[in-house]
């Protein structure tokens, strides 16, 4: 394996990729004065995770955004187009190089306001995943909340609540009586959604909290939020008050 780690590093190395300082495979290369490819080997015992997309800035890039990338390159969270694959063998490595290659030069000389085009159709597919299962069920959904009044009068919702600090989500199921949201939450849970920690994040609590909408799967968001149905939505619309009287309550200050 170390063979091969040395192998890749070198290829991203005669393609134009800097590699950071601090941050070891951690690649990225310019593109634009805006716009920046960046791509994250993940080395493990059997297989190699591979984090790659494009890195967009806010502004021109600048002598302390330089230096940072240098050092730093860019962590998966930040990289605002972003996909995820493991290479296992040959054939997956072959498969690897021909689509980050056709990534590379779809995006080669995209200007960073594309990018975002790009990334935002990507979220609203994302939002849309978790509408095509509930509305049917009855729940309506007002910004990135999808609720349900039950019979009991107790509201019955589903949260893709938006990490402030980074491009992730926090997936929350949970009930409150209706006409009382301001001062009670009942069992507000995080869905659990690392997947074996194959995304390296045991430094960053933050991510692995979160849920990286762009990196796992469709058939992974459809079984969480199919999870946080079973468990906790469902019983709460089939037994009611008896159910809640089950779940443990916490009240926030007015």
């Amino acid at each position: 394996m170390e063979e091969k780690r040395e192998e890749w590093k070198q290829k991203l190395r005669d393609a134009g990729f800097l590699e950071g300082t601090v941050h070891t495979c951690h690649f990225y290369k310019e593109l634009t004065e805006k716009t920046a490819f960046c791509l994250n080997l993940k080395f493990h015992k059997n297989y190699t995770g591979i984090v790659y997309g494009i890195f967009s800035t806010a502004k021109f890039w600048n002598e302390e955004e330089k230096k940072w990338l240098y050092k730093w390159g860019c962590d998966d969270e930040d990289c605002n187009l972003r996909y995820y694959l493991e290479i296992k063998d040959r054939e997956d490595e072959k498969e690897a190089e021909t689509v980050i290659s056709a990534l590379y030069w779809k995006f080669r000389q995209a200007d960073k306001e594309e990018v975002l085009k790009f990334v935002k159709e990507r979220r609203k597919e994302f939002l849309n995943v978790i509408t095509g299962i509930l509305k049917p069920l009855g729940y309506r959904k007002k910004g990135n909340n999808w609720h349900k009044e039950t019979k009991d009068k107790i509201v019955v919702y589903f949260w893709a609540d938006k990490n402030p600090y980074c491009d992730l989500y926090y997936l929350v199921a949970g009930a409150y009586p209706s006409g009382m949201e301001d001062r009670v939450l009942l069992n507000g849970e995080r869905i659990e959604n690392v997947l074996e920690g194959k995304f390296d994040w045991e430094n960053n609590a933050t991510a692995k909290e979160s849920y990286d909408w762009q990196l796992q799967s469709k058939e992974r968001l459809v079984n969480m939020v199919e999870t946080a149905l079973n468990k906790y939505l469902l019983p709460v619309e089939e037994k009611g008050w008896e159910q809640l009287k089950e779940m443990n309550l916490w009240f926030r200050g007015d």
